[in-house]
């Protein structure tokens, strides 16, 4: 029984240890990949928008600490831009809004069940 009871407290001390140290990561400990930072290096300032056919806009910028604290933080920003390309950005152009929405709630829907997304939506 005494072996039972080490066995025991060594889980339960595991367990405990695994706990305060998933608490303790911060997100700044969190490296962004490669073409995260260069994205980041447009993305990551206050006053950029994206501007539609019917000038509309929306804000563009991405909040680097927010992203990092984030559940997407694994991804690149290609993993769910895909249609993006460097020799058409910042070119590419929507109709409006709400075209944008469409096409971006597209992409999410890869992850995300559509009442997540309506619930929660990125714009």
């Amino acid at each position: 029984m005494r072996e039972g009871k080490k066995i025991i407290v060594f889980l339960l001390f595991l367990f405990i240890t695994l706990l305060v140290y998933n608490q303790n990561i911060d997100a700044k400990d969190i490296d962004l990949s490669e073409e995260a930072q260069m994205c980041l290096g447009c993305h990551g300032k206050n006053n950029i928008k994206a501007n539609f056919q019917n000038n509309e806009s929306v804000a563009a910028y991405v909040d680097a600490e927010k992203f990092k604290a984030s559940v997407h933080n694994f991804l690149t920003c290609s993993g769910c831009h895909d249609d993006f390309s460097i020799d058409k950005h910042p070119e590419r152009r929507f109709r409006s809004k709400e075209q944008f929405k469409v096409v971006s709630s597209l992409v999410c829907q890869r992850c995300h069940k559509y009442e997540q997304i309506i619930a929660n939506p990125p714009y």
